[in-house]
């Protein structure tokens, strides 16, 4: 990400977006699966809609939450593996 904002004609096309370096930083971390990349076609696909959208920041907010629903949605998974495992260790008092 860092590297892509380097290069003037990157900072001109995200300036053209209205987008700051923060706004395609957080674009960057909702987009990011938890490995620190993401798909440079993905990621200028997004801001290619926030360019056709309304707002940039109802784009941003809705990548946001999609990562935020999927990350719950991963955790709700784990857990309910979790207690799947040990619900045949410990015995439930009524």
């Amino acid at each position: 990400m860092a590297k892509l904002l380097t290069f003037e004609r990157f900072s001109n096309w995200l300036a053209d977006a209205g987008l700051t370096v923060k706004d395609v930083t957080r674009l960057f971390k909702a987009l990011d699966m938890g490995d620190g990349f993401v798909a440079l076609d993905e990621f200028l696909a997004v801001i290619s809609q926030i360019c056709d959208s309304v707002t940039a920041k109802d784009a941003i907010l809705h990548q946001e939450s999609a990562a935020l629903v999927n990350t719950l949605t991963q955790l709700c998974m784990t857990m309910q593996t979790e207690q799947a495992k040990t619900s045949d260790l410990i015995p439930v008092m009524a």
